[in-house]
């Protein structure tokens, strides 16, 4: 009997080879069953079903309440004793139950966290070779798996399915996990029923979208970067990262050293162009938004440094100190910022940069050493658990 650990020896490198050599055909993603051949013709309840589910699981409201009324639809495509739809998040690279239906507790912690490491039908499907599986799709006996043997027959399971979840553009997105009490289902109209279903239960599970739609109504034409509290750059759907949101760059470093919760910011590139920066806290992680913008209100390099220090409450002598220049050049710079503004004194200055997010950060001359550390333009400090 296989393992957790996968020492089991026989069964399981059998499973192995037989992987490996792939003696028989598989569920293919395209084509899952003999559609072409007429021999599998999903019925009008099926199709109704379908539509129904499609409509579900688009609509705008909570995931998880779309999955579950979604799944409870699908009792009239599948006689399930049990069914579960997993979302794989990228930022913290593990998976979770979006929605469920009949399962104990103990399947449910292994669908979530041994199914994914351990089970050779995943590991088929992860390689392409299958989108949707059953256990008598798999090309060796997946009975002598550990899933099985250990996990789904005590708990009185004899068939099931997984479907293995895509995007449209080619990210996985978690599983559709199937369990019956008759080795008869899920027919082969169903496995039909249920590979249409894949890219809107995908659409579902991608937790790639709520980054997605924040950057568009934050900001809408910008480059966009997910970032995890790992430090871990993944792309964000349908936006592109440009020259700045890349492993290497300065910005990126800059954002790594202080992880913000939320805040705007002015940032200037190694060719003296300026950036406006959003970072956006998510589950887990911020997206990082950027685009080229002139220098606001015509403000020099210099003029945005003493207007960075000036609204986080340094003085004048301060602010010379870690400029390295005279008080009288600072009060210069200051009458300067304030007729540009049109500000009547360094309190209205202050308001202006925290509402308008015209700090520049990394803050100028080394300040954070200085005084007290730079917060002008972050919306709330890191917590705790995310320093």
């Amino acid at each position: 009997m296989a393992t957790l650990d996968g020492r089991s020896g026989g069964a399981h490198r059998q499973i192995d080879r037989s992987l490996r050599a792939r003696t028989r055909p598989t569920v293919d993603s395209v084509d899952p069953l003999p559609l072409r051949e007429g021999r599998v013709i999903a019925s009008n309840r099926d199709h109704a079903v379908v539509a129904q589910i499609s409509a579900l699981a688009g609509s705008l409201r909570d995931p998880s309440e779309a999955a579950l009324e979604s799944l409870e639809q699908f009792a009239a495509i599948v006689p399930y004793v049990g069914i579960a739809l997993t979302a794989w998040n990228p930022l913290v690279r593990r998976h979770r139950v979006v929605g469920q239906l009949g399962y104990p507790e103990n399947v449910l912690s292994y669908l979530n966290e041994g199914y994914f490491r351990l089970d050779p039908a995943y590991r088929m499907m992860q390689l392409g070779n299958a989108r949707l599986t059953r256990w008598r799709d798999t090309p060796f006996d997946y009975h002598q798996s550990y899933s099985v043997q250990c996990v789904f027959e005590p708990a009185g399971y004899r068939e099931g399915l997984t479907a293995y979840l895509t995007t449209f553009d080619g990210r996985y997105a978690g599983a559709l996990h199937v369990s019956t009490d008759s080795a008869r289902h899920p027919s082969d109209a169903a496995c039909i029923a249920i590979h249409v279903l894949r890219p809107v239960f995908a659409n579902v599970c991608d937790t790639m979208r709520a980054p997605a739609w924040l950057a568009a109504s934050v900001a809408p034409s910008s480059n966009a970067i997910a970032l995890s509290m790992a430090g871990d750059l993944l792309p964000i759907p349908g936006r592109p990262a440009g020259p700045w949101l890349i492993e290497d760059s300065p910005l990126i470093a800059h954002v790594r050293r202080n992880p913000y919760r939320d805040a705007r910011f002015l940032w200037e590139d190694t060719t003296r162009a300026w950036h406006r920066v959003h970072v956006l806290r998510v589950d887990a992680g911020v997206v990082v938004c950027e685009s080229a913008t002139p220098s606001p209100y015509g403000l020099t390099s210099r003029e945005i440094d003493v207007l960075t220090l000036i609204a986080d409450g340094w003085s004048n002598r301060m602010i010379a100190e870690a400029l390295v220049v005279t008080p009288r050049t600072v009060a210069t710079h200051i009458e300067h910022v304030l007729e540009k503004l049109g500000s009547p004194n360094r309190a209205a200055l202050a308001a202006r940069v925290v509402d308008e997010g015209l700090a520049r950060l990394p803050p100028p001359g080394g300040a954070t050493g200085r005084a007290a550390p730079l917060t002008v333009g972050v919306a709330s400090a890191p917590s705790a658990g995310h320093r």
